[in-house]
């Protein structure tokens, strides 16, 4: 209606392949469910590109950048799901100070694995028979950096969408001093970022060009940003109050619409002279 958009429906990526012309126009190539194959214009597709080599194709960070460091996580994963699944949680040897027969042998061995294996059957308390000795086995230098390989993998992932470490469950490096820090880092540094691209497109794509002026599509950080509200606040405070700003002019900065007597900037009373504002100098 009248060039106004109306209602976004949404289509599988896999089902839409962008095409550019001759002429620099980009079409897209749409295969909707019922098997019917078109061609739509760009204005008829609301495509956000996150990430694009070329800037006509969306890039899946995983598929082109990630494809193996994936993998060794997966396989990481799978290492130590068996390790858990296998092992025994006290890790150690049983020593006997004689010869065991075959029976015995087996007997201990069945039932130490039944009773202390598996991570169900953690931190059991052991029982010692026949003269039987337990030696704890520490972790092994193969084990500390498979550890730290997964630790890595985690946020070497979590890297590739610009995401805080601490978003993850990763708390390695994150204390009570910096936390807060660390989550404005990630509105700021991740999050902002992506909505930028989408305020853009919502623009180009959904707003009509005769209200592009009015009209614009803003992402709302306040919430995630508290902590740096006050701040910003006293921050604000300062510069109405030495007349470096209006109050329109900070409801602009903070994406609100101006007030009526709003555009006043104030002088502070210590640079009045006998209560007057000091002439103006003479214009040559």
């Amino acid at each position: 209606m009248r060039g106004e958009v109306r209602e976004l429906l949404p289509l599988h990526p896999d089902s839409v392949v962008p095409k550019l012309r001759s002429d620099w126009s980009v079409v897209y190539q749409v295969t909707f469910p019922n098997g019917k194959v078109d061609i739509l214009p760009q204005d008829a597709i609301f495509h956000v590109r996150i990430l694009s080599m070329d800037g006509l194709n969306g890039l899946d960070p995983i598929t082109y950048f990630a494809r193996e460091v994936l993998g060794e996580a997966i396989a990481a994963d799978r290492q130590a799901q068996g390790m858990f699944k296998n092992g025994a949680k006290l890790s150690g040897v049983l020593s006997a100070e004689g010869t065991l027969n075959d029976d015995a042998y087996a007997r201990i061995r069945d039932d130490w694995e039944k009773t202390y294996g598996g991570a169900e059957n953690a931190y059991k308390v052991a029982i010692l028979e026949g003269g039987l000795k337990f030696k704890e086995i520490s972790m092994t230098n193969e084990q500390a950096q498979f550890l730290e390989q997964r630790k890595y993998k985690r946020a070497e992932m979590a890297g590739l969408y610009r995401i805080a470490p601490h978003k993850i469950g990763d708390l390695e490096h994150a204390t009570f001093s910096n936390i807060e820090h660390q989550s404005q880092e990630h509105v700021t540094d991740c999050l902002m970022p992506y909505a930028t691209k989408i305020e853009a497109r919502i623009r180009v794509s959904l707003v009509p060009k005769a209200r592009r002026g009015r009209v614009f599509a803003k992402f709302n950080m306040n919430a995630l940003l508290r902590g740096d509200m006050a701040a910003r606040a006293n921050y604000y405070t300062r510069q109405i109050q030495n007349g470096v700003y209006s109050p329109n002019d900070v409801r602009e900065l903070e994406d609100e619409n101006p007030r009526d007597g709003g555009d006043i900037y104030l002088t502070p009373a210590n640079m009045l002279i006998d209560g007057k504002m000091p002439a103006a100098p003479a214009k040559e």
